[in-house]
């Protein structure tokens, strides 16, 4: 299983946001360029907003690349008790916005207020965003928006549809943000996606991208989860009032405030995966890599990958490779994340199958609100577990994945990795 970690590890290196910055801003004297178009820094200056788990690592490396000043940036990032406290660093919570993330989203509009017609503003945004700048809308506490994300994140709902949910009850998402900039900047979005699909819009709930969902589109997702009822009065009132247009929509297309504003997503889960192709190719295993990413179900993510096991044919040994973000109902009071969860269930899956290896891991490092940031099983792990006493049915009852794998010693730390490009799940066939 050693095999399976490492090749995850040196993609996760290859992916570092320093690493990712390097490859997509060329400076020169008078600007620098992404993409082939220039931007020129001559009697402008340079501001940078770093949001997210990336964002400590794409604040140093935009600072030193670019000349930014402390003074014209402010980095909103996640809260550790070891971290040292700087003052353009503001921590903030994840994955549970509290009173940190409103006071992290109300410095953040005062600091887009304060910033001077004609600047160019960079605005790097990361994964874990949502949570980390959390400003309610008016009538609506921090305490219930906490209390919304929660069921939210506990009930299987997709990304998509939770930060359709949270872009609704927000002062700052789905565009809003926007609204607090001069109307003659030079905005430009350096995003690294933890979505699937990569939708702007959608990464980090989209603080400076207009949005094409609606206050209906909320209501929907609330109901389809049977949520509608469950949620604080004041979140429910503040929809009710959007879907008969009380409340404002969020910006759209075409009504964006910041017209010379420009967007690129530099990291992804989709280079993540091509680098732990090129990884497990090196190690002389025949990569399968997907095409698309998947967004479904953690039951539905191991069916499907079951399905192209056992079709496989031709030389050993393979590594299929997968990218996506899935999803999970808590109903247990146990312990873990999504990942763990579908290692988990897919030991049972690969069970007495020799010479193979399953890893689930998150990106960040950090597997729901636990120290792991995923797990890796073999087809003995079901055996040697119930040689030891485990019932893996009742762990997967009680969601509690982390305390199976601890005990069996399948628990894959990597510690904070500073990014956040999805999950991925790495299947290696034929181990030797």
């Amino acid at each position: 299983m050693e095999e399976a970690k490492n090749i995850f590890l040196q993609a996760i290196d290859k992916n570092k946001p320093g690493y990712l910055i390097e490859q997509t801003i060329t400076t020169q004297k008078d600007g620098f360029t992404i993409a082939e178009q220039h931007f020129s820094t001559e009697s402008r200056p340079v501001y940078l907003i770093a949001t997210g788990k990336a964002s400590e690592a794409m604040t140093l490396f935009l600072q030193e690349k670019l000349g930014i000043r402390d003074e014209n940036t402010i980095c909103i990032a996640r809260f550790d008790e070891d971290q040292d406290t700087k003052e353009h660093i503001i921590y903030a919570s994840h994955p549970y916005p509290d009173d940190k993330s409103e006071k992290a989203a109300e410095a953040l509009i005062r600091f887009a207020k304060n910033i001077p017609k004609q600047a160019i503003v960079l605005f790097a945004i990361s994964g874990g965003t949502s949570a980390l700048i959390s400003k309610p809308a008016e009538g609506i506490s921090i305490d219930e928006i906490r209390a919304v994300n929660k069921m939210l994140l506990n009930s299987g709902s997709s990304i998509h549809e939770i930060n359709t949910v949270r872009k609704h009850l927000s002062a700052v998402k789905g565009g809003r943000l926007l609204t607090y900039f001069q109307s003659n900047i030079t905005l430009i979005d350096l995003m690294i996606s933890d979505v699937p699909g990569d939708e702007p819009e959608m990464i980090g709930s989209g603080p400076t991208i207009t949005d094409s969902t609606t206050f209906q589109d909320a209501y929907h997702t609330l109901t389809e989860y049977n949520l509608w009822k469950k949620i604080p009065k004041a979140a429910r009132k503040h929809i009710e009032k959007g879907l008969t247009g009380e409340v404002q929509e969020t910006p759209k297309r075409g009504n964006q405030t910041v017209k010379d504003h420009h967007t690129f997503i530099i990291g992804s889960g989709r280079k993540l995966a091509k680098s732990m192709a090129e990884a497990a190719e090196e190690k002389g295993y025949q990569p399968i890599l997907a095409e698309n990413y998947y967004n479904t179900s953690v039951d539905k993510v191991i069916e499907q990958v079951m399905i192209d096991l056992n079709q496989s044919g031709g030389r050993e040994p393979k590594a299929f490779i997968y990218y996506g973000e899935s999803t999970l109902s808590i109903t247990g009071d146990g312990t873990g994340g999504r990942n763990q969860a579908m290692a988990l269930r897919a030991a049972k899956e690969i069970d007495g199958r020799t010479n193979t290896i399953w890893l689930s891991a998150d990106s960040d490092g950090s597997d729901g609100p636990t120290d792991a940031a995923g797990a890796a099983v073999s087809g003995e792990t079901i055996g040697q577990a119930k040689n030891r006493g485990l019932n893996p049915d009742e762990f997967i009852k009680n969601n509690d994945a982390y305390h199976f794998h601890e005990a069996m010693q399948t628990l894959i730390k990597t510690g904070p990795t500073g990014n956040n490009l999805m999950d991925v799940v790495l299947i290696l066939k034929g181990v030797k």
